[in-house]
């Protein structure tokens, strides 16, 4: 289990492709645009509450509450927490294990007006 418990550890993660949604002009979700490749990591730190997403700019978030673990529908597990980032804008951060999916994992970070889905590998 890649994820296993979140708690009093810090979890590398290496992400290896994306996709973003946004809402339109009419404030309506578009489609998730195609995967893109990428190549950057991911440091989650739980014990300091904080995660950063070293991709071309770095990006920090610091957790605001963990929401806790939950099983979606299709049997996949999901740790969500309720995030700001370093501009002070809260988003959601959830982490998925898709065991529906041979276990693959994703990370999604969900703004009001704009969601990111990433591909992500343990390193560490």
């Amino acid at each position: 289990m890649v994820f296993g418990s979140v708690k009093a550890q810090t979890r590398v993660l290496r992400c290896y492709s994306y996709a973003e949604k946004h809402k339109d002009y009419y404030g309506t979700w578009t489609e998730w645009s195609e995967m893109r490749a990428t190549n950057f990591e991911i440091v989650m730190n739980f014990d300091a509450e904080h995660f950063t997403f070293f991709s071309e700019k770095t990006h920090y978030y610091r957790v605001l509450e963990n929401e806790g673990h939950t099983v979606d529908k299709d049997g996949d597990d999901v740790y969500c927490f309720y995030c700001e980032d370093g501009d002070g804008v809260r988003c959601r951060i959830s982490i998925y294990k898709l065991n529906s999916q041979n276990g693959r994992n994703q990370v999604y970070i969900s703004f009001s007006d704009l969601s990111l889905v990433y591909n992500v590998e343990t390193i560490k």
